[in-house]
């Protein structure tokens, strides 16, 4: 038989090779191993799952080694990889701008598995305790109203089951927002896509991995854990307790290596929650927590810095971070330990890891709850993450971002002028402005008056002579009073 090649594309020629590509090294290395391995993609693929808009995105999954595996779209892109000896296959499709739905075939050999109703949009990923973690059925305020008119067919969620075995998220898939489905989903991470969607347009998608009460040290790899004892005193005194700098240096990876049934052990949630849904093609990252760390604050600047770096390492992409201060809360619970947290130093550690690249931070010292550390609020601290995607990451120049954040301090004989970043369109009080200190060089702290004088915060008290520092909303619970005028809190803060 011959070919004429004048009646072939020159798209149809390279589909020929590629073809025959698959099928030459298919029977080189199926001739290396007899071991057979059901065909299947990363469980994070399913039906209505939402990919990343304009990008490369990743997909990946197991099967049999050697077997050729192809991949084709509705949207007009194609693939083929080959499995390699481990049983795994990976390759990227290109996507277009958003939309959708569209469908996607993947074969290999005799196997098939299509995926239906994909869109194509914004994702993100959120993670952290238990306020990332707070479902929709929990209490938020004005809950009722809030499901019955959650009905967004563009806006998509998939959970990370709560699991230390790596496997609950092979039951997992991607669901439709709807009163039903969003019962079960974080608040916070619905409201961010809600606040996307209604802004932009665009089909978002929310992967959410999150567990309560959960330390940050269970959220970083082994590797980045052990890169920190070599770079820090303070991470090292914390990683060795337990013989776990032994579990390190010996670079464990395996189940046995874990503490069954403690989501707190070092590394164990990054292990089965995260690396499971890794390197899904997402937008940046939403974190809420650090209420688990308010008793080794000194050391959570040091760890949450190098958690991210670690995230953005394993995406092989600086993407943006985006993170929630914790709330006030009287953390006045002794039985569980708390009797002396200092999470107003944790909250400082926060503000101050704003110093990594492409990171924001949203302040909610104006909807804290005294009694609950669980506020109901989770609208605004949605909304607020929202502002900091819109300005830095969706071109939107004119949304203010933040609250202001202390900047820098003039000091005075008898007062101190303090400046600030993100005051918008200015400065303003909610009331009298409260919760500010004042201390001369030997750091003991007074009550201070303060007010706002041409864009800046003046702060004085009789009690201090030759003041040097000023501090504000330097306790465990207060209730804020320094905005900008767009609405924003400022964030606690002590001047160095």
């Amino acid at each position: 038989m011959t070919f004429n090649l004048n009646n072939y594309s020159f798209i149809t020629i390279i589909s020929v090779k590629k073809n025959i590509f698959c099928v030459g090294l298919f029977f080189i290395l199926i001739n290396c191993s007899t071991v057979s391995i059901p065909f299947k993609t990363a469980a994070v693929f399913s039906n209505h799952m939402v990919l990343q808009q304009l990008s490369d995105v990743p997909i990946w999954g197991n099967g049999t080694p050697g077997a050729c595996v192809k991949i084709s779209t509705s949207w007009g892109e194609s693939k083929s990889t080959i499995i390699d000896q481990d049983g795994k296959w990976t390759t990227t499709l290109k996507t277009p701008v958003y939309g959708g739905p569209y469908e996607m075939e993947i074969k290999s050999v005799s196997d098939q598995i299509k995926f239906k109703d994909i869109l194509i949009g914004e994702v993100w990923l959120t993670s952290g305790q238990s306020n990332m973690e707070w479902p929709m059925r929990a209490r938020i305020l004005n809950q009722e109203q809030e499901i019955k008119n959650s009905n967004y067919p563009n806006i998509r969620m998939f959970s990370v089951p709560k699991n230390l075995n790596g496997t609950n998220i092979n039951s997992a898939s991607w669901k439709t927002a709807t009163p039903f489905n969003v019962l079960e989903f974080s608040a916070v991470g619905y409201f961010f896509a809600k606040a996307v969607y209604e802004k932009l347009g665009v089909p978002v998608g929310i992967l959410n991995s999150s567990w309560g009460g959960t330390r940050i040290e269970s959220w970083t790899s082994i590797e980045k854990l052990s890169k920190l004892t070599a770079s820090s005193a303070k991470a090292k005194e914390i990683i060795s307790k337990g013989g776990i700098l032994q579990i390190i240096q010996n670079k464990a990876r395996t189940k046995k290596s874990f503490v069954e049934g403690d989501p707190n052990f070092y590394s164990i949630l990054y292990n089965t929650m995260i690396k499971p849904i890794l390197p899904y093609k997402v937008k940046g990252f939403l974190w809420y927590q650090g209420e688990s760390n308010v008793k080794n604050y000194d050391q959570y600047q040091n760890l949450f810095t190098g958690m991210i770096s670690d995230w953005r390492e394993k995406w092989k992409e600086e993407l943006p971070f985006y993170f929630v201060q914790i709330a006030p809360f009287l953390y006045s619970d002794i039985q569980n330990g708390c009797g002396t947290c200092l999470s107003y130093e944790l909250r400082d550690a926060q503000r101050k890891s704003l110093d990594l690249k492409k990171t924001g931070m949203v302040v909610t010292s104006d909807i804290a709850e005294e009694n609950d550390i669980h506020p109901a609020n989770k609208q605004d601290v949605g909304k607020r993450l929202a502002r900091l995607a819109f300005a830095n990451d969706y071109g939107m120049s004119e949304v203010l971002s933040s609250g202001p954040f202390y900047a820098e301090k003039k000091v005075f004989e008898s007062y101190i002028d303090l400046y600030f970043d993100f005051k918008g369109s200015g400065l303003m009080a909610k009331g009298k402005l409260r919760d500010f200190e004042i201390a001369a060089s030997d750091r003991e702290f007074y009550p201070a008056n303060a007010s706002i004088i041409r864009g800046k915060v003046r702060v004085s008290s009789k009690e201090v002579i030759n003041p040097k520092f000023v501090r504000y909303g330097w306790k465990n619970y207060f209730e804020a009073s320094l905005f900008n005028i767009e609405g924003l809190p400022a964030s606690s803060f002590q001047t160095p």
